[in-house]
């Protein structure tokens, strides 16, 4: 239900035979959840979102409310900015979530 829904919310914004491409990818964004149903798979398996680890955590990260059930959330290190990373260290130093 939900990729049709974006599907729909995409169509509706950036109408017309130019953007097909975008419409499809907002249909097919979210079949990992859809497979994940289908064969059980835990949800933290099939989800999309990806954020940086060990730093703060960003407001902006869709349900970033239950972040205050990971341990990290409560390290003082890890609730600055830049928390384990040196400036500039470079995307490729980044370890990020899956």
């Amino acid at each position: 239900m939900h990729s049709l829904q974006t599907a729909e919310a995409v169509r509706k914004k950036y109408p017309g035979e130019k953007y097909d491409w975008y419409h499809l990818t907002g249909l097919i964004h979210d079949m990992g959840k859809f497979l994940g149903a289908v064969y059980g798979e835990k949800q933290w398996c099939v989800v999309g979102d990806t954020f940086p680890v060990g730093c703060r955590f960003s407001e902006k990260i869709e349900f970033s409310k239950f972040f205050s059930l990971n341990p990290d959330f409560y390290d003082e290190k890890m609730k600055t900015k830049l928390g384990v990373y040196k400036k500039n260290c470079g995307l490729k130093n980044v370890r990020m979530s899956y």
